[in-house]
């Protein structure tokens, strides 16, 4: 699978800074739905076995969320390097 970013509740210019970071470094974002907040990490990367879960809490995340997928350590560690070079 290819390296991605999932991401919710971002102000628009930390996600215009995120996203254009990470264009940059051929890595996906892709912005969660308060909808999915909930739901499994297993679901929300569209993993093998993992099916939508109907019984969950209706109230969402509030605060930023980040998902590294697919990367290796060393590469989240260079992305979150960038990010605090770039102030974010």
């Amino acid at each position: 699978m290819k390296e991605a970013l999932y991401y919710m509740n971002l102000d628009d210019k930390t996600k215009f800074a995120i996203t254009t970071i990470l264009a940059q470094l051929d890595v996906d974002t892709i912005e969660f739905d308060k909808q999915n907040a909930n739901q499994t990490i297993g679901y929300l990367l569209n993993l093998e076995n993992f099916e939508k879960n109907e019984d969950i809490k209706k109230e969402g995340l509030e605060e930023p969320f980040l998902l590294f997928a697919f990367m290796t350590e060393k590469q989240i560690e260079l992305i979150l390097e960038i990010f605090e070079r770039a102030s974010i």
